[in-house]
């Protein structure tokens, strides 16, 4: 997960990375790299979902997400990689979250307005609805 030039092992920068793989120089070999580099990142995303949702599923979802942020990520902006990577491997788990993570499935735009609170009122002491939920 270094960003530094120089390491011990002859690694490039994420930033490098990115660059080298968006200019189509050997990008499966620069893709396994970025994916090494940034493995424990990911991991600890994911980590803070783990109670929704299978921990190596979104990992998964977290590596098929640095492809949309390789696409946008524009360094002249200079923003580090992981920096902008991030809002997009966040989106991917929660969207996974949304579509998978539960028995019921509802559309994505009716979950977020029950997540918001928007529909219905929970009065606190008794725990019960005290209007219908439209959605």
């Amino acid at each position: 997960m270094s960003n530094k030039q120089g390491t011990n092992f002859g690694e490039l920068s994420n930033e490098q990375l990115v660059a080298r793989i968006r200019a189509g120089e050997k990008v499966a070999g620069n893709m396994e790299q970025l994916y090494s580099q940034v493995r424990r990142f990911i991991h600890s995303i994911a980590w803070k979902y783990r109670d929704s949702g299978e921990l190596e599923d979104l990992e998964q979802e977290g590596y098929l997400a640095l492809y949309p942020a390789i696409d946008g990520y524009d360094p002249v902006q200079g923003v580090k990689f992981l920096t902008y990577a991030e809002y997009h491997i966040r989106q991917r788990m929660c969207r996974y979250l949304q579509m998978n993570g539960s028995c019921l499935r509802l559309p994505v735009r009716c979950l977020e307005k029950v997540q918001r609170g928007i529909s219905g009122s929970v009065v606190p002491s008794a725990g019960v609805w005290t209007g219908a939920v439209r959605i």
